[in-house]
């Protein structure tokens, strides 16, 4: 996040009408998309925003406005990808035994921050496969939501299941297999 908008989010005073909240609105609702919890905390004071709805700030809205300030200065906000930084770039999966979840990070990987997240559940003839072939569909399903960002940069890799490593080898004893190789 820019450090103006940064400064000006842990500022926000609290609001004294709709108006002022209006102004605090647009800044957290653009920033939602790097934050995965922003958009929950934000529902509470948009609730003042209605038109039948009386203005009345209570506790619970300052705990609203207090959070999306520590979520806005947090490192659980996402990084806004650089396609043309030459830090390094990762791919991260992993799959459970009903979806799979990934996120694409840049940078080293001491000091690294989630730049975009993605999650979908398996179909139901997804559910049916073995672990290893869940694993490497989650590669792959990531390899196509991410591709604008991946395409033409140089990435590694990182998964939690040792066996994929096989993968790498020639031998293949599927058509499915042989595809979702020649794809990586």
């Amino acid at each position: 996040m820019d450090p103006k908008k940064r400064k000006k989010v842990l500022d926000f005073k609290v609001p004294s009408n709709r108006l002022e909240l209006r102004g605090i609105l647009g800044v957290v609702i653009f920033q939602s998309k790097f934050c995965p919890e922003l958009a929950s905390w934000s529902s509470t004071l948009s609730e003042l925003q209605g038109e039948n709805v009386s203005w009345r700030w209570t506790d619970t809205h300052t705990r609203a406005l207090e959070k999306i300030k520590e979520l806005m200065n947090s490192s659980q906000m996402l990084k806004p990808w650089d396609h043309f930084s030459e830090a390094p770039k990762y791919l991260v999966c992993d799959a459970s035994d009903i979806g799979l979840g990934s996120w694409i990070r840049q940078g080293e990987l001491g000091s690294i921050r989630p730049c975009r997240f993605h999650c979908r559940k398996f179909s139901p003839a997804q559910l049916k496969y073995p672990t290893y072939k869940r694993e490497l569909l989650a590669i792959i399903a990531t390899l196509k939501f991410f591709e604008i960002q991946l395409r033409d940069n140089k990435f590694t890799v990182l998964t939690d299941h040792q066996p994929l490593l096989s993968f790498l080898r020639p031998r293949q004893t599927s058509q499915k297999l042989a595809r979702w190789q020649a794809y990586m």
